[in-house]
């Protein structure tokens, strides 16, 4: 079994961060295009 380690993010962290919640929102509207916008309008 993994071992993780929770931590406070740090400011190099938020490209990373970033891309990953772009990631999450596309994958949403891609599921359930009715229920949620695109990635693309959530970033504006």
């Amino acid at each position: 079994m993994s071992t993780f380690v929770i931590k406070p993010a740090l400011f190099d962290d938020l490209e990373q961060l970033n891309d990953l919640m772009f990631e999450l929102h596309d994958e949403h509207h891609i599921q359930s295009p009715e229920l949620f916008k695109t990635a693309e309008e959530i970033e504006q």
